[in-house]
């Protein structure tokens, strides 16, 4: 038996919102993820916004036009995996689904079970968002005092890139912050075979 829907889905053209962080990763998962949510409600997407690009990046394409279409009225509906998939800070998240709410546009996440059109869902949306804001200035710092200890004890960083197993601490930090190894191997400089062998000696207990 299907749930039922929380706000009326006749009449509501839906957009879909998909992002990974590098071009090396590919949407799959998190596009089979929504097209069972869909399949689920027994909802359609109108249109897919499909984006590769990192969080950070101040510019995304896809996101924009999908924001210039609801300006326009054009859907009344986005469907995302997940909000750290939608926003790139928690100022961002808030700002961009507090106007998207003004304009009768409703958000959902399929990993959160988030739906914007009720009150505890954007409460909900808020919370979600600072933590994931707080988590990333959390990484930020442990790098920045890694970093510091490494100077400390080997001199200046400038000179020659660090060897990958240098990066170590780096590597299992970025892991337990839910990264995949590709945006890990690239946010470090080092390759992907040397985040694996990294994480597997780090789980057989051969890194401290």
């Amino acid at each position: 038996m299907k749930k039922k829907d929380t706000f009326d889905a006749s009449g509501n053209r839906l957009a879909v919102y998909s992002r990974v962080s590098t071009q090396s990763q590919d949407n799959e998962a998190q596009d089979l993820a929504i097209k069972k949510y869909l399949e689920h409600r027994g909802w359609k997407a109108d249109r897919w916004f499909v984006e590769k690009i990192s969080g950070a990046k101040k510019k995304r394409p896809e996101r924009d036009e999908l924001l210039k279409l609801c300006r326009q009225g054009e859907f009344k509906t986005i469907l995302v995996w997940k909000l750290s998939r939608w926003g790139r800070s928690s100022v961002d998240v808030i700002s961009t689904l507090r106007e998207l709410h003004e304009m009768g546009v409703n958000v959902l996440s399929v990993t959160e079970n988030i739906d914007q059109s009720t009150p505890s869902g954007r409460a909900m949306t808020g919370m979600l968002a600072v933590f994931a804001e707080l988590d990333r200035e959390i990484i930020s710092e442990q790098m920045w005092i890694g970093r510091l200890k490494y100077k400390e004890k080997n001199g200046n960083l400038g000179g020659r890139k660090p060897r990958a197993r240098e990066r170590a601490k780096e590597v299992c930090i970025l892991k337990d912050s839910g990264m995949s190894n590709y945006e890990i191997a690239k946010r470090l400089e080092i390759s992907p075979s040397s985040v694996a062998r990294i994480l597997k000696s780090h789980s057989e207990g051969e890194l401290s």
